[in-house]
């Protein structure tokens, strides 16, 4: 089985794709024929300054909502065929507020997951 993936003319989302890891796969998908790479992240920690140059090119489109948020999150799916999954709340952030860790880390990931299931996305990393 080859699990190889084309990405010539693909759209890609990158949930928490302002922060430090997410920037970097960013970054990566547009060096690469993609079609769009659309970044979702609320900016709890990831900052614009991380998508640096990315920010400013034409395949790329910034929803400034958190995957905790099912309707936006849904909308903004919408035609990609492809997810990477990097937000979450870290363990300091957990320990402070265990609602809103639990609204992020595990509906927001439940979210995302039952979101590409009914949009018949395929990749979800």
């Amino acid at each position: 089985m080859d699990a190889a993936v084309e990405l010539k003319g693909k759209r890609f989302a990158v949930i928490g794709g302002a922060g430090l890891v997410g920037s970097h796969v960013v970054d990566a998908l547009l060096n690469e024929p993609v079609e769009e790479v659309v970044v979702l992240d609320d900016f709890a920690r990831g900052t614009r300054e991380n998508l640096g140059e990315a920010a400013r090119r034409e395949r790329i489109r910034v929803v400034s909502a958190s995957m905790a948020e099912p309707e936006v999150l849904r909308e903004t799916l919408e035609g990609v065929d492809g997810v990477f999954l990097l937000a979450s709340l870290w363990l300091t952030e957990r320990l402070e507020d265990q609602r809103r860790a639990w609204s992020v880390n595990v509906l927001g990931t439940w979210n995302v997951i039952e979101a590409c299931r009914d949009l018949g996305i395929r990749r979800v990393v």
